[in-house]
């Protein structure tokens, strides 16, 4: 390849995410950014893909017929950069999702990216959970005199007691539930069926009451706007909530770890857990089964006692 060629490749692969003139790639990618759960999400996953785009140019790759070498070939580009392994591994972890919607999409034969193994990370949590006094005090003395008040407190429960992703708290509908179970799609549009504790069953026909909701999300934005909440006021909702009781470092992903945690400590078998909670280790044979094992358990039940308000 001549080098005004890839001084081409490098100018068009560092502001363009698909390769221009391929209608196919272009088409591939735009299905790939709808299936993510969130805009955060699908900014992260284009940047990666951007990077490595221009990478693949200064190096005279196309991507689209680049081989197993190459890609740990830029793997190992970016730790001679000094990346760290995190973000190594998400990046790498970005080209496999998106090689895999490539080959969906007829573009590519192949994922290179799937043969790369992930550089060995540091496996303790950065993200802190609580323990049981700390998630007690979190609902303890949580106000409830507003219509926001009143929203965020069910939100708060949810996240605890589901142990979701804050997207996917955000997209429950009246709609996804059916007596004690409710239905929600979480990475790449995978439906799943997990059953509710009792107590936030109770909690949520509450709200929807107070808040005279009868169809579409559970979460409004406000008493006059009908659209659901984001992610990020969910986020917000959380970080609001830690403030009043000193947890700096509380998020989202914070309350999942410790329902995952706590449950596991009380003897809860890990495979509901994995159920409840949509984690992608869980095989394809459980796949299958999950609708049906996960629509008998609530594992959430087990941590109800520490939200339960005396009444």
């Amino acid at each position: 390849m001549t080098v005004d060629r890839k001084k081409a490749l490098v100018a068009r692969s560092s502001s363009e995410v698909a390769l221009p003139g391929d209608a196919k790639l272009a088409a591939a990618l735009q299905a790939m950014w709808g299936q993510l759960e969130s805009a955060e999400s699908q900014r992260g996953y284009k940047d990666d893909w951007r990077r490595y785009c221009a990478w693949c140019a200064k190096e005279g790759i196309d991507p689209r017929f680049a081989d197993v070498g190459a890609v740990q070939r830029y793997v190992n580009h970016l730790r001679d950069a000094g990346r760290a392994k995190s973000t190594r591994a998400r990046a790498l972890s970005v080209l496999r999702e998106v090689y895999r919607a490539l080959v969906i999409g007829g573009v590519c034969a192949g994922n290179p990216a799937r043969e790369v193994k992930n550089p060995k990370v540091d496996t303790a949590p950065r993200t802190p959970w609580l323990e049981e006094d700390r998630v007690r005090a979190l609902f303890e003395h949580a106000p409830e005199e507003s219509w926001l008040d009143r929203r965020n407190q069910v939100i708060l429960l949810c996240l605890f007691l589901l142990g979701w992703r804050r997207a996917e708290i955000a997209r429950i509908e009246v709609e996804h539930f059916s007596g004690t179970t409710v239905r929600h799609h979480v990475k790449r549009d995978k439906a799943a069926i997990v059953g509710v504790p009792k107590y936030l069953l109770k909690q949520i026909d509450a709200w929807r009451k107070y808040a005279h909701i009868t169809a579409g999300p559970i979460f409004p934005r406000g008493p006059d706007d009908d659209r659901p909440v984001s992610g990020k006021i969910v986020y917000d909702v959380v970080k609001a909530a830690a403030a009043r009781v000193g947890l700096v470092q509380l998020t989202p992903h914070a309350l999942r770890r410790t329902y995952v945690t706590l449950l596991s400590r009380r003897g809860v078998d890990m495979r509901d857990i994995q159920l409840a909670v949509s984690h992608e280790s869980v095989t394809t044979t459980e796949r299958y089964q999950k609708a049906d094992r996960a629509a008998q358990q609530a594992p959430g039940e087990q941590l109800s006692d520490l939200v339960r308000r005396k009444e």
